[in-house]
């Protein structure tokens, strides 16, 4: 049944434990366009055994092998009573990207009705509340996973083998991105110019506080920079060697143009 799902060999820091009963599915979304490896190495720089989620189905359409279908997995917290107990019940399934701002390809939202359905099978699940969105979970307002763009409804309803509308696929326009010609940085004299301008807006529209945009690259825009960076580092982003260290290269200005 599962032929069609990859293992690429993702090596856990210790052994993981197996389900002993198995109750729902959990669904998510990475939040970022990380991949499968870096999302691992991430949880594991965490304290975990490894990557959280037991299937991971990636923006082109592969379905992968996280921790393998009959491990508990580390994709909700245990402190919130809502979710107490739930990594160790539960299949958890996680899709490449940011569901939240962006529309899943459609490519990607037929393998994830494909697995979600094989696993609701495999399981013998038959009611709605046996697959649930990390949020459904969770509760209220404590997380915005799997995203408000993911179709959740249509998967409960295709995976239970009910009547399913699929809606239009929603195709997104490709943003342009401007050519960066320099690293920007904090230097004496300070660095001043549209570009800088247009970081700074970037920076704006990502919510980082960068003390008002005016095109000069001071000490609050270098401090917004790193806040940025960090945050794309723990999506799992990898920014190189030098991490976040408050310099507009290449790789941060195109980040700043995604979402």
């Amino acid at each position: 049944m599962f032929e069609y799902v990859k293992d690429l060999g993702l090596k856990p820091s210790r052994a993981y434990s197996k389900r002993k009963r198995t109750d729902r599915i959990l669904l998510h979304h990475f939040g970022s366009n990380g991949s499968v490896q870096s999302v691992h190495d991430y949880h594991i720089g965490r304290g975990h055994a490894g990557i959280d989620y037991n299937v991971v189905v990636l923006a082109n359409g592969d379905v992968v092998w996280g921790r393998g279908l009959d491990y508990c997995g580390g994709s909700v917290n245990n402190t919130n009573a809502k979710t107490k107990g739930f990594n160790d019940t539960s299949v958890a399934i996680a899709v490449q990207g940011d569901i939240e701002h962006n529309v899943m390809p459609q490519v990607q939202k037929d393998a994830l009705f494909r697995v979600v359905k094989d696993i609701a099978q495999h399981y013998g699940f038959t009611r709605p509340d046996q697959i649930v969105g990390h949020d459904e979970a969770a509760g209220p307002g404590y997380t915005d996973c799997p995203g408000k763009l993911y179709p959740l409804q249509e998967i409960k309803e295709y995976a239970l083998g009910q009547s399913v509308v699929v809606p239009p696929v929603i195709e997104q326009p490709e943003v342009s991105i401007p050519k960066l010609t320099r690293n920007l940085k904090l230097k004496s004299p300070m660095m001043s110019g549209e570009d800088v301008r247009m970081a700074q807006k970037r920076l704006d529209h990502h919510l980082v506080d960068v003390g008002g945009i005016d095109g000069v690259y001071g000490d609050r825009t270098r401090k917004g920079v790193i806040a940025f960076q960090k945050a794309r580092i723990a999506e799992g982003y990898d920014l190189g060697s030098a991490g976040a260290d408050g310099v507009v290269g290449w790789r941060t200005w195109e980040l700043l143009w995604q979402g």
